[in-house]
């Protein structure tokens, strides 16, 4: 073969697989997900024993919402290596939890515990699915487990608060936040979870509760926001405005307090103040019906009709139903 003809023989060849190549690379961009999937399955085919493999594989498809998919994974994760990962049962049982398959969710935490019977995740786990599911005396009794070992885990005194809360009672709730705290006082969760609960009680207790959990974290605008609600539930107005101004001083873009700040307006009457941060509250978040909704109660205290319909249709556009918004353009009509 003539050398020129060989040598644009070879480019062309070579400017092809460049082409090839540049496509692929596209698609990947295009579609990060399917290329991150292809790899998982090009690891399982070159490696079918590895079971970390089939866990990743598993996540992929949980974080894609392919419970189905998730839950063969997870299944062959453990079949390969049941012994070393309780990792793989915690995963396996929300697979099943999300896919609507609480019974199983339970058998397979319910196995994980006998094979993991030492380990205190495993049992704040198991526990923690059994207050998912509403079985409160039998989650007690698995976090017993872990009181015995260690008396003086505060994860397990956050959990039980959880669960004399939804059992409804309040003061034992309050004991074992409390205890939650003292054994862990960098225990943020424990701070606002006691801060709430005090505040639904109804003392001004809750206030410091709220302060240390800023302490620990001041970046965050919805314990500001939960404090400022609690200064309002407990009815120190003045406080809860202050409270709701430093917010969204701090914080221009949390909607719910431009929201609850137009709420205490709108009880005071000062119209034109509830109706500014409505506003403002749409322009951050136009997606929430509720905000429509309150501004057109603004407008139909000022006689202003019109505009009062406008927003109620507008808030029932967003959310089909919302009662509120029904009730009052009837009283339009």
């Amino acid at each position: 073969m003539n050398v020129k003809i060989f040598y644009v023989f070879i480019c062309c060849i070579l400017f092809l697989y460049a082409c090839k190549k540049s496509e692929y690379t596209k698609a990947e961009k295009a579609n990060p997900a399917n290329a991150e999937l292809e790899n998982w399955n090009q690891l399982i085919a070159q490696h079918p024993n590895v079971d970390s493999f089939y866990f990743m594989r598993g996540t992929y498809y949980f974080n894609q919402e392919a419970y189905d998919s998730a839950i063969e994974d997870y299944q062959m994760a453990i079949k390969i290596d049941s012994t070393r990962q309780p990792n793989y049962y915690f995963y396996l049982s929300d697979a099943y939890l999300f896919n609507l398959q609480s019974r199983d969710a339970s058998d397979i935490m319910d196995k994980a515990l006998s094979i993991f019977p030492n380990s205190a995740e495993t049992i704040l786990r198991s526990a923690r699915l059994k207050l998912i599911l509403k079985q409160y005396f039998p989650a007690m009794t698995v976090l017993d487990k872990l009181f015995v070992r260690d008396p003086q885990n505060s994860k397990a005194y956050l959990l039980a608060g959880q669960i004399f809360y939804e059992m409804g009672d309040t003061g034992r709730a309050v004991n074992a936040y409390q205890k939650a705290v003292d054994f862990n006082p960098d225990l943020r969760e424990g701070w606002i979870r006691l801060g709430e609960l005090l505040c639904e009680i109804g003392t001004l207790k809750c206030i410091p509760y709220f302060d240390n959990a800023i302490r620990l974290d001041s970046f965050d605008p919805e314990v500001y926001h939960k404090k400022a609600f609690c200064f309002a539930q407990l009815g120190k107005r003045d406080k809860a405005i202050e409270s709701y101004k430093s917010n969204i001083i701090r914080f221009p873009a949390f909607e719910p307090s431009f929201y609850n700040l137009g709420l205490l307006y709108l009880e005071m009457d000062s119209l034109d103040l509830a109706l500014e941060h409505f506003t403002l509250a749409i322009r951050i978040n136009p997606r929430e019906a509720s905000n429509y909704y309150e501004r057109g109660l603004i407008y139909q205290k000022k006689n202003q009709t019109k505009l009062a319909r406008i927003e109620y249709e507008q808030a029932l556009q967003l959310d089909t139903t919302l009662q509120l918004a029904k009730e009052a353009l009837k009283q339009l009509n």
